[in-house]
């Protein structure tokens, strides 16, 4: 009869999920077998934490440790996993998506504290081994705090130009022929101080190149004013009720914008500033990656160690294709998962490298805009091109990051000269 010399790893622990939230932390205490041990309640106060460890004892199996899971471990419960770790506790990372499938294989239709702590201790146990252990990185964290107040501030603005767009059509029907972009210097002084048309009435072309002059800095052409003042006049006069509020929304929409710039302006130097932090990303190196997309890419990646190859950060993005598998057959599906704000960036990156830009029409990366090309020629669609463009991407991205390697950019090209066969020079 054979004999069992070594007990299973998880029987050294009993095991501990924490649903954490601002004011407490629900704790659950299980045992190896699934079996309830107990349950506390805590205040998230620094102070109350050693406290927590010796009403925990209580539940402690005799010979056994305590293993922590944690839902929530970068927000609210961020304070009691760095004391936990700082104590030398074994403490692992729980997704909530983990939990949530958990609760839904429980068959349990309510959703409290304490069911998401037995959880989050019940995949704690039933995945010990692959679930990643907790790390509290400041740099990261900090730069993750940034790039959210960024992408709040870029939700807020792009809401309010919606909001001006849908304001202006009575005043100016044809105002999209004035400015290329209504948020540009020279858009925002013009509708501000001549938010309505029958501000207009009295304006000379040159009084309002006069007024271009000096709000726009001197960049608009000589005949932007002698246009806006021919639309206008064709559009007819309209007289609309209660012009002066409307006027006064226009004029509030557009001080809020223009906080809305400087305030990105100063985060972005902040982020340019605390990048230093991560020169061994330089992401930057690459033609289409400014300091903001850069801050993104390291936020969602984090530490590229836990990425053995640029194939499980594919996965992680959701750019690899999920193959179902089934006897001899099988079928490959696009990943509709993975990590979306990393997947949109590379999105927008790959469509930076194959764009044309400006008028002269210029390829900022001629080898991807070639790559992409030679997909479609082999039958893919733009989207299928696109998604091809994509994993290559992280593949150059991963090795950026992994080797502290700065990318060698190709020299640009102009569209018309690579169709016509120019030599591509790195």
């Amino acid at each position: 009869m054979a004999h069992y010399t070594h007990t299973h790893p998880r029987m050294k622990y009993t095991f501990c999920g924490i649903d954490s939230h601002a004011e407490t932390h629900t704790a659950v205490f299980l045992d190896p077998f699934f079996e309830l041990i107990g349950e506390l309640t805590i205040p998230n106060i620094p102070s109350q934490f050693p406290q927590f460890l010796k009403d925990a004892e209580q539940f402690l199996i005799h010979g056994t440790t305590l293993c922590f899971g944690f839902e929530d471990h970068t927000r609210y419960g961020r304070g009691l996993v760095r004391f936990l770790l700082e104590g030398k506790h074994l403490v692992k990372c729980v997704s909530s998506n983990l939990v949530k499938s958990e609760r839904d294989a429980q068959n349990v239709l309510k959703k409290t504290d304490s069911i998401d702590a037995e959880c989050a201790a019940r995949v704690l146990i039933s995945r010990f081994d692959k679930l990643p252990l907790a790390c509290i990185n400041d740099d990261y964290w900090v730069l993750g705090n940034l790039v959210a107040r960024r992408n709040m501030i870029v939700k807020t603005h792009t809401m309010m130009k919606n909001q001006l767009h849908s304001l202006l059509i009575d005043n100016y029907p044809s105002y999209k022929k004035f400015f290329c972009n209504i948020d540009g210097v020279a858009a925002l002084a013009f509708y501000e101080h001549f938010s309505s048309s029958e501000k207009l009435a009295a304006v000379s072309a040159d009084e309002l190149h006069t007024f271009f002059h000096e709000h726009a800095r001197g960049t608009l052409r000589p005949d932007k004013a002698k246009l806006i003042l021919k639309l206008v006049s064709s559009d007819g006069a309209r007289i609309i009720e209660n012009q002066e509020i409307r006027d006064f929304n226009i004029q509030s929409i557009i001080r809020q914008m223009r906080f809305n710039q400087s305030e990105l302006k100063r985060i972005d130097g902040q982020i340019k500033l605390f990048l230093k932090h991560f020169d061994h990303y330089p992401l930057t190196s690459m033609a289409g990656i400014d300091v903001a997309t850069a801050a993104k890419i390291i936020v969602e990646v984090g530490n590229i160690d836990r990425f053995p190859t640029a194939a499980t950060l594919a996965s992680y993005a959701g750019i690899s294709p999920v193959t179902h598998a089934s006897g001899k057959g099988s079928v490959q599906f696009a990943n509709k998962f993975g990590n979306r704000a990393l997947k949109d960036e590379l999105f927008h990156l790959a469509k930076r490298q194959i764009m044309p830009l400006g008028k002269t029409g210029l390829i900022i990366n001629p080898h991807l805009y070639h790559y992409y090309q030679k997909k479609l020629k082999d039958g893919k669609t733009k989207r299928q091109a696109l998604k091809a463009l994509q994993r290559r991407l992280i593949t150059i991205l991963w090795k950026i990051m992994k080797y502290n390697r700065p990318y060698i950019n190709p020299e640009p090209i102009k569209l018309k000269d690579l169709e016509e066969g120019a030599t591509i020079h790195v």
